[in-house]
């Protein structure tokens, strides 16, 4: 943060967070390539946001965890 300020740390950490689960795609339909990349990118950004707020990874993990639940369920 102290580089790049809060937002942009928010911004390069949804980012790496994409690039990370980019593996992914290998399995999708390609029409279903930009939606799956738009998602984890918002996650991200989600995941970032809560984390600068409440000062915790507590919320992200929860989330992921629960984003992760339904994806394994289907």
């Amino acid at each position: 943060m102290p580089l790049v300020g809060t937002a942009g740390a928010v911004l390069l950490t949804s980012v790496w967070f994409a690039a990370l689960h980019a593996f992914a795609v290998a399995y999708l339909p390609v029409s279903v390539v930009p939606i799956f990349v738009v998602n984890t990118l918002t996650l991200g950004l989600a995941c970032g946001i809560l984390m600068v707020k409440t000062d915790s990874t507590w919320g992200a993990v929860l989330i992921h965890a629960g984003a992760d639940f339904f994806l394994f369920l289907a």
